[in-house]
């Protein structure tokens, strides 16, 4: 099963504008007054644009990807939705996005007066099954997607990076990351020494802090061992400085 993203659908850049953003205009099964409905339906006024960006995009994706695996994109069979699907969750594509792709493909077909494909529990969105060995990372990437309509995205960024940080320490060391034990962040910030700025630490923490009460475990940074530590650090950094 090809990836979503190997190559693309050949185009004929003689057709109109209009019909060249459709993303269905070149399928071959479908009929001229298909492709008319769904030109009109595309090209309603009371669209958001970014509801038309996504309907496009989907739609394209879906398009390329029938055309590597060889199925028949519109009108498309329940089998093939689910296949594409999968091949997207595969490639890493959230739950959300998964659920967005299937809504587009209904809305495409609706359009063109098709029967929706993805209606029955055959089409249901594939939930990605964490790796039992690895469930801290899989809760990380839980609280990152559930996340993203609450912080900044460059929060989001500087949180996730801080914790692999992190985490990538306590591997090595055989110590868990998550939950951590107080002794492991305090340890954690002995080791930074001096190479990191009092303010690097204190967001280390609120990083570690914040995946901790996410998925429900014991913050180790308010425990006093922590807090001394992260005081120790800061003075010790200052004091070099001033030397």
């Amino acid at each position: 099963m090809g990836s979503l993203t190997d190559g693309i659908m050949p185009t004929d850049r003689t057709l109109m504008a209009i019909d060249a953003a459709i993303p269905f205009a070149l399928v071959p099964t479908l009929t001229s007054a298909e492709v008319k409905r769904l030109r009109a339906a595309f090209a309603a006024r009371s669209m958001a644009a970014s509801t038309r960006r996504a309907l496009l995009g989907d739609g394209r994706l879906f398009v390329s990807w029938c055309g590597q695996t060889k199925r028949p994109a519109m009108p498309a069979s329940g089998e093939t939705v689910a296949a594409f699907l999968s091949a997207a969750a595969a490639d890493g594509r959230s739950p959300a996005t998964l659920r967005r792709y299937r809504s587009s493909l209904a809305w495409w077909h609706a359009a063109g007066g098709l029967a929706n494909p993805c209606a029955g529990s055959a089409v249901a969105v594939p939930v990605p099954k964490p790796d039992l060995a690895n469930a801290a990372m899989a809760a990380l990437r839980t609280f990152m997607d559930v996340a993203q309509r609450g912080y900044a995205k460059a929060t989001l960024r500087a949180t996730e990076a801080d914790v692999r940080l992190f985490a990538g320490w306590c591997g090595p060391q055989g110590l868990s990351w998550l939950p951590a034990e107080p002794a492991t962040v305090g340890h954690y910030i002995r080791d930074l020494g001096s190479s990191r700025k009092p303010t690097t630490v204190a967001r280390y923490l609120a990083s570690i802090s914040l995946i901790h009460r996410a998925v429900g475990h014991t913050d180790p940074c308010r425990h006093w061992r922590v807090t001394l530590e992260r005081r120790g650090h800061a003075r010790a950094v200052g004091s070099e400085r001033r030397r």
